[in-house]
């Protein structure tokens, strides 16, 4: 979950703290807002893709060791196309480069300054499942990216 959070705020002019369990997406109110509601809908629909490989999986490995994988691998494959939305609008506008390096610093000024003791944080490895980790790829590139739901204004998600 921190994974997808990371790589949804990446791509929306956004930063995340993770405390205690919960993720806070930082920056402009109308960016954290999309953030937030494309984190559900995106944590919904793996959460139910998973669910379904997971019941038709019939490899060796562990279910929670292929779950971890699948939802490794969908992480990767919704950033991928993340990616290719983000490169696709900085061609639409040379002035869209300049507006993300001032709203990162805006970002991380505000971080610095509101949060202190926060740091950056490595997340640690750990093994998960091949055959997850291939089929959460195809999942992430095959879900849907806009949510049918409306903007929330929940400012923090809690984790499971």
């Amino acid at each position: 979950q921190v994974l997808l959070a990371s790589s949804i705020s990446r791509y929306n002019f956004c930063s995340i703290l993770f405390s205690s369990n919960r993720v806070y997406f930082i920056g402009e109110k109308h960016n954290t807002e999309v953030c937030q509601e494309l984190f559900r809908w995106l944590a919904l629909q793996l959460e139910n893709l998973a669910v379904k490989a997971q019941r038709e999986y019939s490899g060796y490995e562990r279910k929670p060791v292929f779950r971890r994988g699948f939802f490794q691998g969908a992480v990767i494959g919704i950033d991928q196309r993340l990616a290719v939305q983000w490169d696709e609008l900085r061609q639409q506008s040379v002035q869209s480069t300049a507006l993300v390096v001032r709203n990162d610093e805006a970002i991380q000024d505000f971080i610095q300054t509101r949060y202190p003791q926060s740091r950056t944080r490595r997340i640690s490895r750990v093994s998960y499942s091949q055959d997850g980790w291939s089929a959460g790829k195809r999942a992430g590139h095959e879900v849907s990216l806009t949510p049918t739901r409306n903007i929330g204004t929940n400012n923090n998600l809690r984790l499971k």
